[in-house]
């Protein structure tokens, strides 16, 4: 039950015919907000079923969710994207065709031509009210779902809304009668228990059972367009922002120098440290490889929290496998723009060439980035299941592993019960690996194959997790919760 022990719903049943309209009533905490979730599929009802469209959600969410939106004044879009970007952003998650069309004449209806390359942030509330109807509008949907529209609206503002929504209903009355505000089957009465008796559980998932195939085989489908319409949406806003450019370089090249000069300083007196030059400037670089690629992951993703827009997202067909490869492609692309430059500051100051290491570099690069995805992936399902307040792991999580993948020093050096520990994480393989190619001039490919194993391993198991924390904050109401 959402929000806890208290029921949210209870024994609610609509059955709406396409065209109609249909408004919830109630005072505050009767339900409503929960109710419209439960239609899009965001909260897990504890008994009954929510169909739309003739899908049950959540189940079979992915068969409508194209033909469905939703606008509310308590979800935001990015704030540091233009309106158009942000309609491209969205247009392009529900594959609308001739989309600048699409935007253009929306803007036309909602009176937002002025505003479409003015960041959404900069907009006054009424604004960014017909920039959410216009994104809750862009795919035509079949079932449109409005939460207190024109809540903390001025009257005229509110009017002049209610006036756009009716229009847009008669002309799609008009066309077909094809739009529906909330088609959905009654949910089914609970027993005496609270939940659906088992044995009518067991019927029905037996009954069903090829349906729950094709569902999961839905959720797990990947569309190109999707991934690339949220890797546009995380590059519009690095764009927008010279600062967080500056910052994925300013930190690396930082750590690089701080590094760089001790060992210049200790090689100068230590015939070790001679005999090991670039040992401790190839571990800084590898480790950056491994921070800020999970780094860049888990920020991608905190973006859409901090921007209270993840709703949005929940509610489009993106799949979260789609989601997942978005958010790897943009760690991978923040991770270029920090660690390029300073490979060459490497070279320039030091004379350390990382790429000399040849195909053993592609070899430390994958195994590396594969950990800190899975790190990555799991971060982003404990914050679906339990919000802002585990926001901390995503900055901390992989200092509490630096001291056991041996980042600076051998395994050996460990006491014996850690360095099993150790040699169950990737990362030591790899810095072990390394140290033997710039100490000893040996690749070490087993240890290379041996990290490949584990991060498969890790890497499943992390989307086994992500896959199920989000079941979980479905069930308990939680994605109604993100944000600041």
């Amino acid at each position: 039950m959402p929000g806890g022990a208290s029921t949210a719903a209870h024994a609610s049943c609509l059955v709406r015919e396409p065209g109609s309209i249909t408004g919830l009533l109630g005072g505050n905490g009767a339900g409503k907000t929960t109710t419209i979730a439960m239609i899009m599929g965001l909260v897990m009802p504890t008994s009954g079923t929510v169909r739309v469209l003739g899908a049950e959600m959540p189940r079979q969410r992915y068969h409508v969710l194209h033909k469905m939106n939703f606008e509310s004044p308590y979800v935001d879009m990015p704030h540091r994207l233009t309106v158009r970007q942000n309609l491209k952003v969205f247009g392009q998650l529900y594959a609308v065709e001739d989309l600048d069309d699409r935007i253009e004449a929306l803007a036309r209806a909602l009176d937002l031509t002025e505003f479409l390359d003015r960041p959404t942030g900069k907009l006054s509330a009424g604004q960014k009210t017909r920039v959410a109807l216009a994104k809750a509008l862009i795919n035509s949907p079949q079932v449109l779902l409005l939460d207190e529209p024109t809540a903390s609206l001025d009257p005229d503002t509110a009017d002049w809304v209610r006036g756009h929504l009716e229009h847009h209903h008669e002309a799609r009355t008009h066309r077909g009668r094809r739009h529906a505000a909330a088609p959905a089957r009654p949910l089914w009465p609970p027993d005496a228990r609270g939940g659906v008796s088992r044995r009518r559980a067991r019927a029905r998932r037996s009954a069903r059972g090829g349906a729950m195939s094709a569902a999961a085989t839905s959720a797990m489908t990947l569309a190109p367009h999707r991934i690339a319409a949220m890797v546009r949406r995380y590059i519009y806003l690095l764009r927008s922002s010279w600062t967080r450019l500056l910052e994925l370089i300013y930190w690396p090249a930082v750590q690089l120098f701080v590094w760089g000069f001790l060992q210049l300083y200790i090689a100068q007196n230590s015939g070790f440290f001679a005999r090991a030059s670039g040992v401790f400037i190839a571990a800084v670089l590898m480790w950056d490889v491994l921070f800020r690629g999970q780094l860049g992951f888990s920020v991608s993703f905190l973006e859409e929290m901090w921007s209270r827009n993840l709703s949005n997202l929940m509610i489009s067909p993106l799949r979260p496998i789609e989601f997942v490869c978005a958010l790897m492609i943009m760690s991978l692309i923040r991770l270029a723009i920090g660690m390029l430059p300073v490979t060459f500051l490497a070279m320039a100051f030091f004379g350390f060439n990382v790429y000399g290491l040849g195909l053993a570099l592609v070899a430390f690069f994958v195994n590396l980035i594969l950990t800190s995805w899975a790190v990555g992936i799991v971060v982003a399902g404990v914050l679906l299941r339990n919000g802002m307040g585990a926001e901390s792991l995503a900055w901390t999580l992989m200092f509490v592993l630096m001291p056991l993948t041996c980042v600076y020093y051998p395994v050996s050096v460990l006491p014996d019960w850690l360095q099993m520990i150790a040699w169950t994480l990737p990362p030591t393989y790899v810095f072990e690996g390394m140290r033997a190619l710039l100490m000893e001039h040996v690749i070490r490919a087993d240890l290379m194959l041996e990290a490949f194993v584990l991060n498969a391993l890790y890497f499943a198991a992390g989307v086994f997790a992500f896959l199920q924390l989000l079941k979980s904050a479905r069930r308990v109401g939680s994605l109604l919760q993100t944000g600041e």
